[in-house]
């Protein structure tokens, strides 16, 4: 004769006699082969049935070393979630987002999807910068080949200065223009030309 308390495995819900020492226990359903901790229905363990009872043909069955090794698997794996990496070479876990590289969780969030509108109002700047290095140059040109005679043909005018002053300070502003316009071009349209994500505010 042995206490017995009546359980119910958690994953197929049968209902299991077991003597009432294995309470607390790692034990294994022999109809779904589940392992979890017996624990008896209610407090009033064995109400409703025999308490003394003889179990000649038991429901459980007692996992001596639950948490033995089933399985070798040598596949890479994420140090944060233990899941199993794409590949040797995968630095992100597609699990969780785990970087293997800079020991970091990436974080997930949701942006909106890159427009037309948005790339040619990014671009715009870039595009007014180089335009505006176009001119300088043509501005320069024009200081050497053509600022003679315009200000031969206006020497009275109040803004007619001297050829070689007006030439030396058009020529130090197109440059200062063309260097400061050109790098923010270059930035814009060669290294940098894709508009930022747009993060959706939560």
């Amino acid at each position: 004769m042995a206490e017995a308390i009546l359980i119910a495995c958690p994953k197929c819900n049968k209902n299991l006699r077991t003597p009432a020492n294995l309470q607390g226990k790692k034990i294994r359903c022999k109809s779904c082969s589940h392992v979890f901790t017996a624990k008896a229905i209610s407090d009033g363990a064995g109400k409703g049935f025999d308490n003394v009872m003889k179990a000649p043909n038991p429901d459980y069955e007692v996992d001596k070393n639950p948490y033995a090794v089933v399985d070798h698997s040598f596949a890479i794996r994420c140090p944060h979630c233990a899941g199993e990496m794409e590949s040797e070479d995968a630095t992100i876990c597609l699990h969780c987002g785990y970087d293997r590289t800079i020991r970091e969780r990436h974080k997930v969030i949701e942006t909106y999807e890159t427009t037309g509108m948005d790339y040619f109002m990014w671009l715009l700047p870039g595009i007014v910068c180089a335009l505006s290095v176009l001119i300088m140059i043509g501005f320069i040109v024009f200081l050497i080949t053509s600022l003679a005679g315009v200000l031969e043909d206006n020497k009275d005018a109040w803004w007619a200065f001297g050829l070689r002053a007006s030439q030396l300070w058009g020529t130090i502003f197109s440059l200062f223009v063309i260097f400061f316009c050109g790098r923010f071009a270059i930035r814009r349209l060669i290294f940098n030309p894709v508009p930022p994500e747009k993060i959706k505010s939560k």
